[in-house]
């Protein structure tokens, strides 16, 4: 019999503060929530400046009209009530413009014009706050009037306003890093840095301080032509803008590179053979030559993070004095912030993404005694575009967030040549009709229906899945496959474009003679007889049925003349003729695709969800039949709740995934599919034999189910059978 406890001993152990605090948040929180309902005549709000503020660092660019007012009425500290009534709120429908090909770009002039208009928000001076409440009072207050002039802007303008941040907390991290940086580098995306620069931020930085010097680096300089490179060049030193062109993939690929051809191994095997005593004389590099320092007149593209930091250094104001400088890294979302400080260090240090807004605070890292870096969070500054449709294409929003794919659709096939989209989706775009001229491009319906069709993304109705689609073709945008420069002001775009897809339009398209023996095979060509010819072949050579007997068993004499009683071998007669049985002439239809959803029957994983990875339906030399690498889940999410905190919800919505090579025989088909990206280096046939490589395929599987269970779809894939 066990001893019984007192109902109000507390609780054993060393933790037993963390649950009094516990109990104590729990009955702060029903206090309140009593406090708030004790008025009868109407609901009571408590003053939102008075509860406990917790640091939410989450990008927030879109809100709804609630939230909105919601937010203003915290910044402002107002208390007000609401009556107890039948309240319905209005959400007015978003109309989608779909746009030509002559009105997707802004004038130079309109662009000054707009640009000298949209400022970023400002930290209050010293002088009006002296304690910490009336800072954050403060912050909150100039904050709140920001929002409401890029509110004014909004409606007096013509252009459409982007998305740009609305989180208070990630501002205070660009005050931060602006107060404590020497040099704040703005980094930019290479295929459009004008819409990612952000002219104001120059001026908040010499409002700070006189002495502190702003660099535009340009990254992603790789996806550029030479031509293109030196025109913006041309641009940038014509309005007085420091500008560096940098590649942080190409400076990542160099690292490796050197990584491998000096080898640690390698070095230790070479040492036993040197038995030459070391010279004195060794030639030191402390001592640094002034020819050395990378010069801006000469910069064009660099892949080197040293010399890259270099040129940081050399652009430091002497003002300063002999101090430990610091640079500021700051610009939008998936710009390459992180990757390039990943570079210039040589290793892994900061998290990278392809998911923006991946960093959430800004970090500092030491380079050496004399110089820091400091990486600052994405951050979404304001700036005038023509819809939701372009911050897409330029990687500003994820494409997981996308809501109208028509119009990404049109403004991608307005801005890119069709015969781009053949050459890289091996596909034939439709014609243009007779009464229309053929300029080279095609429409977004066109578009989104044939890359639909040729990927094999079919809704459950039958009806091509054009997000799906629209998706696809952002991702590639982004990450470079498929490229679109904007041209500088002073050139025309109609040149840059030349520039851009001058090798592709001279390809011939390689994947039209695929398509059309497709095509041919499915007997769709007109004047194709081949259907005809396989019926005939069907009614006229079909053999004729006969009848199979065993024979009957007869003695046999040997070469010895002997009489052999041995009986032959038994063989079954469906084996025998097994050639002439239509059953097992009949070819099955493939139903195993990659992406689609199965159920697991036999095995350790049984009753568990599968996405096909990688169909082997002729088998291999190992496993001679039809299998699949399939990736599934062992362990669902569980539920959450509104009521839960931020750590209960991402323990619960953590899932636990496997990877196993399955036969046909024991998976069930299902009408559903997911849209996976798996890393192929990662997860592939050869992953599954030793442990490193599936721990890795296994982590890599666990992140992209993570990812597309918290964008709120497939939610059948991610629940548990009942059974």
């Amino acid at each position: 019999m066990t001893k019984r406890r007192f109902k109000n001993a507390k609780p054993v152990g060393a933790n037993s503060s963390l649950g009094n605090s516990l109990v104590k948040n729990i009955e702060e929180k029903r206090k309140t929530y009593v406090r708030s309902r004790k008025d009868s005549d109407g609901a009571q709000f408590q003053n939102l400046n008075e509860l406990k503020v917790e640091k939410n660092v989450d990008s927030k660019t879109h809100e709804h009209t609630l939230d909105e007012f919601m937010a203003s009425a915290e910044l402002a500290g107002k208390e007000f009530s609401a009556d107890r009534s039948q309240v319905k709120i209005l959400s007015l429908a978003e109309t989608s413009i779909v746009v030509s090909r002559k009105s997707f770009d802004i004038t130079e002039a309109q662009r000054k014009e707009l640009e000298s208009n949209l400022p970023i928000p400002r930290r209050p001076y010293k002088v009006k706050w002296e304690s910490k409440e009336e800072l954050i009072k403060a912050e909150n207050e100039a904050f709140l009037d920001w929002r409401r002039k890029l509110a004014d802007i909004q409606e007096k303008s013509t252009v459409m306003l982007t998305p740009f941040e609305r989180n208070l907390e990630l501002w205070r991290q660009l005050w931060r890093v602006v107060e404590r940086s020497d040099v704040i580098v703005q980094i930019v995306d290479a295929r459009n840095p004008l819409l990612f620069r952000s002219s104001d931020l120059v001026s908040y930085v010499s409002e700070v301080d006189h002495r502190k010097r702003n660099i535009l680096l340009i990254n992603k300089a790789d996806l550029l032509t030479k031509e293109q490179i030196e025109e913006w060049k041309k641009y940038f030193l014509d309005n007085n803008i420091s500008a560096v062109f940098w590649s942080a993939l190409s400076a990542a690929k160099k690292n490796e590179e050197n990584m491998a051809e000096f080898n640690v191994d390698k070095l230790l095997e070479a040492l036993p053979d040197t038995d030459d005593e070391v010279s004195e004389d060794i030639p030191t590099t402390s001592k640094q030559d002034e020819n050395c320092l990378v010069k801006e007149e000469e910069l064009l593209y660099i892949t080197d993070g040293n010399k890259l930091m270099d040129y940081f250094r050399s652009c430091i104001n002497p003002e300063f004095g002999e101090h430990h400088a610091t640079i500021g890294m700051v610009g939008y979302p998936n710009v390459g912030k992180s990757s390039t400080i990943n570079s210039i260090l040589g290793s892994k240090k900061v998290s990278v993404s392809a998911t923006p807004g991946k960093t959430k605070h800004f970090q500092t890292f030491i380079i050496d005694d004399k110089l820091t870096l400091c990486d600052c969070p994405g951050l979404t500054m304001p700036s005038y575009a023509l819809n939701a449709a372009e911050m897409l294409i330029n990687g500003i929003l994820p494409a997981n967030q996308m809501k109208d794919h028509f119009e990404a659709g049109c403004l991608i096939a307005a801005r890119v040549p069709k015969k781009v989209f053949e050459v890289t989706y091996s596909i034939i775009l439709p014609k243009t009709v007779d009464f229309e001229k053929d300029d080279g491009y095609t429409n977004g319906m066109d578009l989104l229906t044939t890359v639909a069709f040729a990927k094999g993304y079919m809704s459950n109705s039958g009806v091509p899945d054009y997000s799906r689609a629209a998706r696809l073709i952002m991702k590639n945008v982004v990450d470079g496959i498929i490229k679109w420069v904007k041209a500088p002001p002073n050139v025309s775009q109609k040149t840059f474009d030349n520039w851009t897809y001058k090798e592709i339009l001279c390809k011939k398209n390689k994947g039209n003679k695929f398509v059309l023996d497709q095509i041919s095979k499915r007997n769709l060509l007109e004047g194709n007889t081949g259907k005809v010819k396989s019926l005939d072949s069907k009614f006229f050579d079909s053999e004729v049925s006969t009848i199979h007997t065993k024979e009957k068993f007869m003695p046999k004499k040997g070469e010895n003349g002997k009489i052999s009683l041995k009986k032959p071998k038994k063989i079954k007669l469906r084996n025998k003729f097994s050639h002439l049985d239509g059953k097992k002439a009949f070819k099955m239809v493939k139903i195993m695709k990659s992406g689609k959803v199965v159920l697991v029957l036999r095995g350790r994983f049984a009753g568990r969800k599968a996405v096909v990875v990688k169909t082997y339906d002729d088998g291999s030399n190992e496993k001679p039949y039809g299998h699949a690498l399939v990736a599934g889940i062992d362990k669902y999410p569980l539920k959450v709740t509104k009521k839960m905190g931020k750590k209960k919800v991402a323990s619960r919505s953590k899932v636990r995934p496997f990877l196993k090579v399955i036969s046909y025989s024991h998976v069930i088909p299902t009408r559903y599919s997911l849209e996976s990206e798996f890393d192929k280096n990662l997860v592939n046939k050869d992953a599954v034999k030793e442990p490193n490589t599936k721990r890795k395929a296994l982590a890599s599987i666990k992140k992209e189910f993570e990812e597309k269970y918290k964008t709120g779809k497939n939610k059948w894939f991610f629940t548990k059978l009942r059974f």
